[in-house]
């Protein structure tokens, strides 16, 4: 047979280089009709002998032959095979090059789609059914995929409007905090206080829960204003005019300030896959200092008494009552220590 001359080369073939080339691709027609008859067979005979047919499809579509209506639909059978092993993102891609080879198949544009359905890649299934449905309008598997895709997305992308509304409230929570000087650490008593943190209103006004602890009873209180009588105080001790307030200095860490985001956000759902990490430098106070008691007076403010330089509120401000005149505030002042 005749052989292509170099490259460069300006004169037209001859007819017997043409005869020959036509030869070549006859040879290449053949065994790729081969190639693709024995793939099916194998794809017939089970899920045991897959493989075998993308072996098949596979030496089929690397003779190079030049007709592309033959290629697209080797790639089609290929993804096709690679649907029903599981490997999503070669079927996807399988389809995706059927698809420029022909973009009249059908079947790639099903299953490309019905592969990335399996993928959760919502924007390429719904792609692909509306390609494929421009060509059948009727085929009802494509409609049901791109039905699905369209809520999918329309689901997931509220989940993200609604999951960075809470990054942002929080991020703005965390602002508010450092400007007023705030220190929070890590929460405390979560089997009374549960997922409860202070939240900033549309005013600038920050809103903060507050546990009250009764540590002669070790006795739980959420801070409310219409506070019913304590059914334990037996002995009327802890009346309003009696009891004094206190918190612990220092008693941990200062959270640093993407720690601190995430803590803010805690046990909200819907945040998977958000970023968490927040933006600015990460920085915060891991220095040990020393703990005590200290009484809070009662002319300042939340805010005056939550500022404090040596206060570390632990979640949520935690406040201990304790009745003046009675034996165990002595005791608390000297040795006592919460649980």
């Amino acid at each position: 047979m005749a052989l292509m001359m170099e490259s460069g080369r300006t004169e037209p073939l001859t007819e017997e280089e043409i005869a020959d080339l036509a030869a070549i691709e006859a040879i290449r027609e053949s065994s790729v009709l081969e190639l693709k008859e024995e793939g099916n067979a194998f794809f017939k005979k089970g899920k045991k002998h897959y493989n075998d047919a993308i072996d098949c499809y596979t030496r089929a579509i690397k003779t190079n032959m030049k007709d592309a209506g033959m290629n697209s639909v080797l790639y089609g059978n290929r993804a096709q095979v690679n649907l029903l092993l599981g490997n999503y993102r070669r079927a996807v891609d399988d389809a995706d090059e059927a698809i420029k080879l022909n973009p009249s198949n059908v079947k790639a544009y099903y299953r490309g789609a019905k592969a990335a359905l399996a993928l959760k890649l919502w924007p390429k299934v719904a792609e692909l059914s509306s390609e494929g449905l421009k060509l059948e309008p009727a085929n009802k598997e494509l409609q049901d995929m791109g039905k699905q895709a369209e809520q999918k997305q329309a689901v997931e992308a509220e989940a993200k409007r609604r999951a960075l509304e809470i990054k942002s409230k929080a991020e703005a929570l965390v602002s508010a905090l450092e400007n007023r000087s705030i220190q929070v650490g890590q929460s405390r008593y979560k089997e009374h206080m549960g997922h409860r943190r202070p939240v900033l209103d549309s005013s600038g006004i920050l809103h903060w829960p507050v546990l009250l602890l009764y540590g002669e009873v070790m006795i739980t209180y959420m801070f409310g204003r219409n506070a019913p009588p304590l059914s334990w105080d037996t002995s009327n001790a802890y009346k309003r005019d009696c009891i004094e307030l206190y918190y612990r200095t220092n008693i941990g860490p200062v959270l640093r300030k993407k720690q601190l985001l995430k803590s803010l956000m805690e046990g909200e759902v819907g945040l998977e896959g958000l970023d968490l990490d927040g933006d600015g430098e990460d920085t915060g106070d891991s220095e040990t200092r020393e703990s005590r008691w200290v009484k809070v007076q009662e002319r300042m403010t939340l805010n005056e008494v939550l500022s404090q330089a040596n206060h570390i509120i632990p979640g949520i401000p935690v406040f201990f009552v304790v009745a003046t005149g009675t034996s165990f505030r002595d005791k608390f002042l000297k040795e006592w220590s919460p649980p």
